[in-house]
């Protein structure tokens, strides 16, 4: 297997009406999508289970969108999965390859070709040769064993990465092929989820309180984070900011070097 690198707590998936406001991340077995649907958990070993026959038929690339505000952990999973659960042959063991790519990174949208995705993703290519052109035969023959990562969608947009990197996002190029592309949930991203209306959409939220308590307990220790949490509860404000994973570690960080909870970040 080859695995390229570029806090989560629930992941629920919608229906084909919208994604929650910021105000809506709650549990997901309370939470409602726009329409009154209910949301559901979604298990990350699922992800790629239930491919829709039209796409295995056609041969079509298949499309996972990670929907999810900032600091709530788009990157940490998706690169933790990498680096740990699949590169340990513990998740998604279908993949032979997985690339995961910041989009954020000008040498990433500027990819022209099969061989720049692997070279800015850190592998090794061979010299030209029978042992490239064998690499290059796997991916083009077996496309669905290889799936890539395109982190933070939204910190670009897509008129701005290189054609290739457009055709491969859109099924034109690499057809056939596994991605999760992660975003805010911008108003352009989420155009683009519906030009693919059998694909999938997932959104990854933050922290319930209760979740909230036993990161802070966690980070913390029972005696610190006692301390801390009995201070925050009284502040609605922030409990509410806690919420988000990385502001939740934010406040924690602070408190522990300066022992009261910060009023403004």
């Amino acid at each position: 297997n080859l695995v390229m690198i570029s806090r989560v707590n629930l992941h629920t998936e919608f229906g084909n009406h919208g994604f929650a406001s910021g105000s809506d991340l709650v549990r997901a077995e309370h939470a409602l999508t726009a329409a009154g649907e209910r949301r559901k958990n979604v298990k990350l070993e699922s992800l790629f289970q239930n491919i829709p026959n039209k796409v295995l038929t056609q041969g079509a690339s298949y499309r996972v969108f990670a929907i999810a505000s900032g600091g709530c952990g788009k990157t940490t999973i998706f690169t933790k999965i990498a680096t740990w659960k699949w590169a340990r042959k513990g998740l998604w063991c279908e993949f032979s390859i997985l690339i995961a790519l910041e989009l954020r990174h000008e040498d990433v949208r500027s990819v022209k070709s099969l061989w720049d995705l692997l070279e800015v993703a850190g592998v090794a290519i061979p010299p030209p040769g029978k042992e490239r052109a064998t690499l290059y035969q796997f991916v083009k023959s077996r496309p669905r064993q290889l799936c890539i990562v395109f982190d933070g969608l939204d910190e670009t947009s897509l008129p701005k990465c290189s054609s290739f990197m457009q055709r491969v996002i859109n099924g034109q190029e690499l057809k056939g092929i596994r991605m999760i592309l992660t975003s805010r949930p911008a108003q352009d991203i989420l155009s683009l989820c519906a030009k693919y209306p059998g694909d999938r959409r997932i959104e990854v939220i933050g922290f319930h309180r209760d979740d909230v308590e036993r990161y802070v307990l966690k980070l913390l220790g029972s005696i610190q984070g006692a301390a801390l949490l009995a201070e925050v509860k009284e502040d609605e404000h922030i409990l509410a900011m806690m919420c988000t994973p990385i502001l939740a570690y934010e406040i924690c960080k602070l408190y522990h070097h300066c022992r009261k909870v910060p009023r403004c970040l």
